[in-house]
């Protein structure tokens, strides 16, 4: 018997499954936790300036960037693409925080063989019960990994990233001295995206407040309450939760400032031919455990 024939095939999407439609729940948790941000974030924010803006004052600090990430079933992405360009940043002072979404693989072991002790690799063991809908569970997969690996960073300014993207040479550095130079407390870039083939610059010109996708981000550190909302995709609009969490920061008053510089390339991982939510909808994928 041929041995691929025992293992479990990749699940054809089944686009019934796309969209979701609200519930009673969804409305009441969404109201309540809009309440609570619109609250208590604006409050942290002023606390969190008050006991530590002091700490940000010299605009030419070679301050610890911490860049966080989760990861899950891409080891070899991660450890030949991912890591390797940030390990050939122009600025030297930073660390790598990974969090491995509950999946025992070769992740561990082949980021321990990159011998870098500025890299560390957690392996985050709880399941999250994420919507049954494809879609939205696509939207908050690795979230609580992503809050986890956030928790866990030591750096004075957080850096965030996808385990497929690609910084530039210059990426933490270009956008560490345009914060400091601008007392920004959060700063993104443009980055490059590649589909089926075709390159595009993504500026945000159209986005108000100009934000630069989440694998542009860095910020400093007391944001980091801030937490991924794990319960957006209940949402009816800005669904997913980079933007949920970018309008929650402008809502607070945080000082946000946009690099016209492209930093990042978000490249197809191998087997693609695009990226994001457009690869999931090709031929077949598999969704057999939570957050594929």
């Amino acid at each position: 018997m041929n041995q691929s024939s025992n293992q479990t095939a990749p699940r054809a999407i089944d686009f019934r499954a796309w969209e979701h439609e609200r519930t009673l729940a969804d409305k009441a948790i969404c109201a309540l936790l809009s309440a609570r941000f619109a609250l208590i974030e604006p409050v942290r924010l002023r606390l969190a300036r008050l006991l530590h803006e002091r700490e940000y004052r010299d605009p030419s600090e070679e301050s610890l960037i911490s860049v966080v990430m989760t990861t899950f079933k891409r080891p070899k992405v991660l450890t030949e693409r991912c890591l390797p360009a940030i390990q050939r940043q122009t600025y030297r002072n930073f660390e790598v925080v990974i969090t491995g979404d509950n999946r025992i693989d070769e992740t561990s072991e082949l980021v321990r063989k990159l011998n870098d002790p500025r890299i560390r690799y957690f392996h985050v063991p709880e399941w999250t019960h994420y919507s049954k809908e494809i879609k939205s569970r696509w939207y908050v997969a690795g979230i609580p990994s992503r809050n986890r690996a956030m928790a866990l960073a030591r750096g004075k300014w957080i850096a965030e990233i996808d385990d497929d993207d690609v910084f530039l040479p210059d990426h933490l550095e270009s956008l560490l001295r345009f914060a400091q130079k601008g007392n920004h407390e959060f700063v993104s870039g443009a980055y490059v995206v590649e589909k089926r083939g075709v390159k595009t610059v993504v500026d945000a010109k159209e986005v108000r407040p100009r934000i630069g996708g989440v694998q542009t981000w860095l910020y400093r550190s007391y944001l980091r309450f801030f937490k991924w909302n794990v319960a957006s995709w209940r949402k009816h609009y800005n669904r997913p939760p980079d933007i949920d969490r970018q309008l929650r920061m402008a809502r607070a008053g945080v000082r946000i400032g946009f690099l016209d510089k492209v930093v990042t390339h978000v490249l197809p991982i191998p087997g693609k031919e695009t990226t994001g939510l457009d690869a999931l909808t090709e031929d077949r994928y598999d969704l057999s455990r939570p957050g594929s």
